[in-house]
């Protein structure tokens, strides 16, 4: 049996920083993961020649300060998203090629409607206070909303509806209908709006750190050493007044604390004595993780530059939905191009 101050569960970004600063601090840590390597929902895989792929979570935005911090720390430096060019959206078989955030090419009718409803967001954002965003005016309404109602109400445009419903619902990694209306605000307004959550330069896609993901969390994981042990599943967390008793599958772990540092639909399979308080254990049961399906394909060579594309694109309703320049480099040679699948709650594991 391990003896440590703190025991944290899980080894994504959450559980890693958790786990770095305690011990930075000077207290003793052990952090147990499940799976067999750390990153959680952010993976980097290096390819024979030099290049990587992020299978997981890939870009950073310029309002994330978290991530931007450990990257300082760890001396990884960030390159810009290529956007130069055009991006094209697919409806009905038909290509439009357009620049910037919203594709004002479609149809003066689908521009309008699809203006009209970024406005609306924008302004329903600026209502949602970040520290407690329940408190917003209409918090409870919109948290009885889901997304795809929303979208049904607000864009009578089949062309601006799929669109918008597309790229929402892609960056949440969940159907339209799965997604609480104020939580897509809360999450827009965190970042300054729907122009960051959607957009490119200066947006949630803004830029990627040089060597993918696992620049950042593999360095974090060779200073916490043998603090990590892999492979283990945590099946239960009893409290009692000295502390906690973690136990995984392979070993148990005496703390005075325990940090969760999982998501919630995976803390939910995790057994807890003395019970979680009812609401708690409601949002366990309530709060699925997103699913998706991420490709990447290898080229030769980033054949829609010389098109005049940049490489992103949506189709709604095909398998494809959304599509991005995922070069490893600004000016690399062979290319990476990410695809992500809708219909996430079709693809998600029970």
């Amino acid at each position: 049996m391990a003896d440590v101050d703190v025991c944290v569960v899980g080894g994504g970004f959450a559980g890693l920083t958790a786990a770095l600063r305690l011990k930075q601090a000077g207290h003793s840590v052990t952090l147990l993961e499940a799976r067999d390597r750390v990153g959680g929902r952010t993976f980097t895989v290096q390819r024979d020649d030099g290049s990587w792929i992020d299978k997981g979570g890939a870009w950073i935005g310029p309002t994330q300060d978290r991530i931007h911090a450990l990257m300082k720390e760890f001396g990884v430096a960030s390159f810009k998203q290529y956007t130069g060019g055009e991006a094209m959206m697919v409806v009905d078989a038909k290509q439009y090629r357009y620049q910037g955030t919203v594709p004002w090419t479609l149809s003066p009718w689908a521009s309008l409607n699809l203006g009209a409803a970024m406005f609306e967001l924008t302004q329903m954002c600026k209502t949602i206070p970040l520290e407690a965003p329940w408190e917003a005016k209409k918090a409870a309404r919109w948290d009885r909303m889901t997304l795809a109602q929303w979208l049904r109400k607000n864009l009578v445009s089949k062309a601006a509806h799929d669109l918008l419903e597309t790229a929402i619902a892609g960056t949440y990694t969940s159907d339209a209908s799965e997604v609480s209306m104020l939580f897509v605000l809360y999450q827009m307004a965190s970042g300054g709006g729907p122009g960051f959550v959607l957009g490119g330069e200066g947006g949630s896609q803004d830029s990627r750190p040089v060597g993918g993901m696992g620049a950042i969390y593999g360095p974090m994981a060779a200073e916490l050493g043998d603090v990590i042990r892999l492979s283990q599943p945590v099946r239960s967390i009893t409290q009692d007044a000295d502390g906690v008793t973690v136990q995984s599958d392979g070993m148990t772990v005496r703390a005075r604390r325990a940090i969760v540092a999982v998501p919630l639909a995976i803390a939910s399979h995790i057994a807890y004595a003395p019970m979680l308080p009812t609401d708690r254990s409601f949002l366990h049961q309530r709060m699925p993780s997103g699913a998706v399906v991420k490709i990447s394909t290898v080229y030769d060579e980033p054949f829609w530059r010389s098109d005049g594309l940049s490489g992103q694109s949506a189709a709604p309703g095909s398998l494809a939905t959304l599509t991005i320049d995922g070069c490893p480099t600004p000016a690399a040679r062979r290319a990476g191009c990410g695809h992500r699948g809708s219909h996430c709650a079709a693809i998600r594991a029970p």
